[in-house]
């Protein structure tokens, strides 16, 4: 195992110039050092190139037309890290709107030595509370389309919470991946899923073909998740945006994006069945949001 192994840190970004900002610093506190921050910004407004040239000079800034979205963003992020990487160095996929701890990277890099044929997610926590999980491994049961997290949403962080462990797929907010994944598989889907899903859908392409996709307990990432798209969790629950978060591009809700991961990884024979109980899951999980919410506001 080389032991000077190179991480380049893929951020794709759109404006939220304050984030990225802390983001980037959080970054170069970082006890390994052996990093180079890469970030796609695909046409802020907000002067996110021109404060990263001023205040963070060896960060490498590539530039978008404002159409890349999430995926066309990291994967512009990626085609440069493999023009310049070696076979053994690694891509850290990070969203702006996290920030981590000096440790953070190592605790990765040692979780990549004892796994190296691994996909390796984070366990992502509340940025205002961290003591309290967002994000770590996303299940999903094809027959129920029961899905989720291992997690739940808002749960504590107990002492259980330690170590690697086998998951089935994995968000892109912190994940180690292996440069030689990208060579052998491909890049991230940006035809069919422009900004949600395409992490999910790398991650299980790369089971495929037998690396292991895992979550490093120990690798924390704090995360905004107010930052996060139309019609999640932490938005309020009203008709209208729900009905717009079934077509937009910027919705985990989009029916489109869901019905062709589905089509993609699902058993045939179980297409049909897990579309219907998607789509009643979607709809049941915001009428509880909805009714629970009004009930609260009287």
């Amino acid at each position: 195992m080389a032991s000077n192994q190179k991480v380049y840190i893929a951020i794709p970004v759109f404006n939220r110039i304050e984030q990225t900002a802390e983001c980037i610093k959080s970054l170069e506190l970082s006890e390994y050092q052996d990093i180079e921050i890469v970030i796609c910004d695909d046409g802020s407004t907000d002067g996110t190139s021109e404060y990263i040239a001023a205040h963070h000079p060896t960060v490498t800034v590539l530039s978008g037309d404002g159409n890349l979205w999430w995926t066309g963003g990291i994967n512009r992020c990626v085609e440069y890290v493999l023009s310049q990487a070696e076979s053994s160095d690694l891509v850290l996929t990070l969203n702006n709107d996290v920030i981590v701890g000096k440790e953070y990277i190592s605790n990765m890099i040692q979780a990549h030595r004892d796994n190296p044929n691994a996909l390796i997610g984070s366990l992502v926590v509340f940025i205002d509370d961290i003591n309290r999980i967002e994000t770590a491994e996303s299940v999903h049961n094809w027959a129920t389309a029961k899905k989720g997290y291992a997690n739940e949403f808002g749960a504590p962080v107990t002492d259980a919470h330690h170590g690697v462990k086998q998951v089935p797929k994995l968000c892109g907010k912190g994940v180690l991946i292996p440069v030689k994944v990208f060579k052998e598989i491909g890049m991230y889907d940006q035809l069919k899923f422009p900004h949600y899903a395409a992490d999910e859908d790398l991650s299980m392409r790369a089971a495929s073909v037998g690396y292991d996709v895992l979550i490093n307990f120990d690798g924390r990432v704090c995360s905004d998740y107010s930052a996060t798209g139309l019609g999640t969790r932490h938005t309020k629950p009203l008709i209208g945006e729900f009905l717009r978060s079934l077509f937009s591009i910027r919705s985990p809700n989009n029916l489109l994006i869901k019905w062709r991961f589905t089509v993609r990884h699902c058993p045939a024979y179980l297409i049909p069945q897990h579309i219907i109980f998607d789509m009643a899951r979607t709809l049941g999980g915001f009428s509880k949001r909805y009714i629970a919410y009004y009930l609260n506001n009287k």
